[in-house]
């Protein structure tokens, strides 16, 4: 139940994470889905990904927030989820992450054969401070070297691994669903948070609730959250009823790419809630067409990868 319902009527999500399919179960009914979060410097919320699969954006309404964001496949130094995903071990402040891992967050292999960049000696080296007089030391010229590489796609549309970044009053971040991502309070912080569940997200949401649901014993209600523990084993089934009810063309969108056996992709070209059209039908049909394409020039292959 909402505990502040004045609070909550005071704001309204940014128009492009609108559309949220969650909703359609009703308020009393869809997991819990959004918090009003304070917090002194230092404090701050772990490594995790968002629960059910979702989407989240964060609005800083007063302070100044540190961001680092991990890909789904690039699990964060000093980081170590269970096989099931139901729990993770890590550091057990956030200074103490900084302090011992941040350090490892770019470093690469050749990294750990040689401490020493190659060319010394070129422009690029004689990086400025903010007074623009003197030079940089050499670890942080070496630190930004290693984010350039660790961030250097591969092609034209690949996306960075490793985002990382500082939010301010007025500043909305937006967390992909599947990705690692660790907030650091610098000082005295409010903000404003939502979990959702866009048509772009839904195959990936609708897989882990089903893994979920079909989990033995009491893991499923471990790996659901947000609802009561006596129905979160009936969360698919919930809400794929409400799905062919209020949206049917999105449920069989996401039936059709889940129906191929393979893993939803991350993202399906462009930001939650890009473009005119809020249907993701297009995007998926696109993506299954291409997989399909894929199969019957190599049948061998495996999507995705």
């Amino acid at each position: 139940c909402e505990k502040a319902p004045s609070l909550a009527a005071e704001y309204s999500p940014p128009d492009v994470f609108a559309d949220d399919l969650f909703a359609l179960l009703g308020e009393d009914d869809r997991p819990d889905h959004r918090w009003l979060i304070a917090g002194c410097e230092r404090s701050g919320s772990g490594f995790h990904k968002d629960p059910n699969a979702t989407s989240a954006w964060n609005a800083v309404v007063s302070g100044r927030k540190k961001w680092i964001l991990f890909a789904p496949d690039a699990t964060p130094p000093g980081v170590h989820p269970s096989a099931d995903g139901s729990a993770v071990v890590q550091p057990v402040t956030l200074v103490e992450w900084y302090m011992n891992f941040y350090g490892h967050v770019y470093k690469t292999d050749e990294d750990d054969e040689s401490e020493t960049d190659e060319d010394d000696g070129d422009e690029d080296d004689r990086e400025k401070k903010d007074d623009g007089e003197e030079e940089a030391d050499g670890s942080s010229i070496r630190r930004r070297r290693r984010r350039r590489r660790a961030n250097a796609g591969t092609s034209g549309d690949a996306h960075p691994r490793v985002i990382e970044g500082i939010c301010g009053p007025g500043d909305v971040l937006f967390v992909p669903s599947g990705w690692w991502h660790m907030a650091l309070n610098l000082e005295e912080c409010v903000a404003v948070t939502q979990n959702f569940c866009s048509p772009r997200t839904l195959p990936k949401v609708l897989r882990f609730l089903k893994d979920a649901g079909d989990a033995e014993g009491a893991l499923g209600a471990e790996l659901v959250s947000g609802t009561c523990r006596t129905r979160r084993g009936s969360l698919y089934e919930r809400f794929v009823a409400v799905l062919a009810e209020k949206r049917p063309e999105e449920l069989a969108a996401a039936q059709r790419y889940l129906a191929m056996g393979t893993r939803a992709p991350a993202r399906y070209g462009g930001a939650e809630g890009d473009g005119e059209d809020r249907s993701s039908n297009g995007a998926i049909d696109d993506h299954v067409a291409r997989d399909e394409k894929r199969r019957r020039v190599d049948p061998g292959a495996a999507n995705g990868a």
